[in-house]
């Protein structure tokens, strides 16, 4: 189905039987999803290290993907925040919780900017965007709902646990972001490209 009109569509068709019978086996469906969707995006280094010779087909998408990718994001980030809004904890402590573990992830992630750019040249500003980059979003959203379906005791109060932790990192980047508002657009952009290959 690889370039055809309804390849993408039949992709996902197979993404969502893939999450289907894994739960009926007992598994992990969204996990399965996030394997599957990580090998056919990068099939085309992973297929020649486990078979020698072989070319794996790199996945390429058209500007009808790209539109039909984006209107997917928009729903699913939209349902997303809403069920945010929803769990957000009105317990103090956990708010507390979520507000050192973002403490904590900042402090962590000074030293690892520092370690993945230390040959890139970048200047005090970058850097410190680079560190505020540290926003938690979907996947950490998910995820923190598996266990609650897994029936884990006491996994009640770690889905807004994590909700809380996503939406003040979000915030931490919102204010770390305005740092760059003063900088000239050419340099801005630079900017954005050094965040996507290291964030």
């Amino acid at each position: 189905m690889r370039d055809r009109p309804h390849g993408y569509t039949i992709f996902l068709a197979s993404m969502l039987a893939l999450y289907g019978i894994t739960g009926l086996l007992k598994g992990n469906g969204a996990m399965a999803v996030l394997v599957a969707s990580l090998l056919i995006g990068n099939a085309s280094s992973i297929v020649p290290r486990l078979f020698p010779g072989a070319h794996g087909l790199q996945f390429a998408a058209s500007q009808t993907t790209g539109i039909m990718q984006d209107q997917m994001t928009f729903l699913i980030k939209s349902f997303f925040f809403f069920l945010i809004g929803l769990m957000f904890p009105t317990d103090l402590r956990q708010i507390a919780m979520a507000a050192i573990a973002v403490v904590f992830l900042m402090v962590m992630r000074v030293p690892a900017v520092l370690l993945s750019t230390r040959n890139m040249g970048l200047g005090k500003k970058e850097f410190w965007f680079l560190s505020t980059a540290i926003t938690r979003g979907l996947a950490a959203g998910v995820l923190a709902t598996l266990p609650i379906q897994a029936g884990v005791p006491g996994a009640e109060n770690l889905a807004p646990g994590i909700f809380a932790v996503i939406v003040l990192s979000v915030l931490v980047f919102a204010i770390g972001f305005s740092i760059v508002d003063g900088c000239p657009t050419s340099q801005r952009s630079e900017i954005y490209r050094s965040m996507s290959g290291t964030s």
